[in-house]
């Protein structure tokens, strides 16, 4: 502990300000290195149930070895609950266990009708979701692939007008990667069908509770503390 008299005991402020800079520095160090972010691992679990369950253990592994505190509700829910009987009951505490979540890792390239469910409410509460790979590789991201595209064409027409015999070349391939980049666009903008996201605001999206009365309006549920998106003819 820092202390305003030296090992010689002479008065030195000085030296009690830097050890006392430096013990903040360290006890801030110790609380990041103990703060575990509380992530949600959305994978499949139907189907091929056995090695989807030892997959859905190495992605939580692999959230733990990032610093990460994994919530994996198809691998503990199932110890306990019939998935075909209680499939509903299961669906809502997945939804109460996200929204205490801060991001949303979906893993493989297979997503089932409940990932999907898992995706939209994460969607709906604006939360951070990365993707990756079954090797747990995360997956480049259209905002990411254009960014890079971007940084290309940049490039292109910074070397136009240093040599004229190389002007033609350089046009071309900008508008090759403007071409590209529209498209990218075009997926990145592009709105998910009616049919996928329509929610009636007459019942909760998350625990279906229809009692909502004047609280219809509000984005938010008594029964299960949802938050929610109003529906835009709202």
């Amino acid at each position: 502990m820092a202390n305003l008299y030296n090992s010689e005991g002479y008065f030195s402020p000085t030296e009690y300000e830097a050890m006392t800079r430096i013990e903040k520095e360290e006890k801030a160090a110790r609380k990041a290195a103990n703060f575990r972010p509380i992530v949600y691992i959305c994978s499949p679990y139907a189907g091929n149930i056995e090695q989807n369950t030892e997959n859905a253990k190495k992605y939580s592994r692999f959230a733990v070895d990032n610093h990460c505190l994994p919530i994996t509700p198809h691998i503990y829910f199932t110890q306990f609950m019939n998935d075909e009987d209680e499939r509903a009951e299961a669906v809502l505490m997945n939804n109460i266990l996200l929204s205490h979540c801060c991001e949303l890792w979906v893993f493989g390239d297979v997503i089932s009708k409940g990932m999907s469910e898992e995706i939209k409410q994460a969607k709906r509460k604006y939360m951070k979701i990365r993707y990756f790979t079954e090797e747990m590789e995360e997956k480049m991201r259209i905002s990411e692939i254009i960014a890079g595209l971007m940084s290309l064409r940049k490039d292109a027409e910074s070397h136009i007008g240093l040599d004229d015999d190389f002007n033609d070349v350089f046009y071309h391939d900008i508008k090759v990667l403007d071409a590209v980049i529209a498209e990218l666009r075009k997926k990145e903008c592009r709105k998910p069908c009616k049919e996928e996201h329509h929610h009636s605001r007459s019942a909760c999206p998350v625990c279906g509770n229809a009692d909502l009365g004047k609280e219809k309006n509000f984005m938010h549920c008594p029964k299960c503390n949802g938050i929610f998106e109003k529906e835009e003819n709202e």
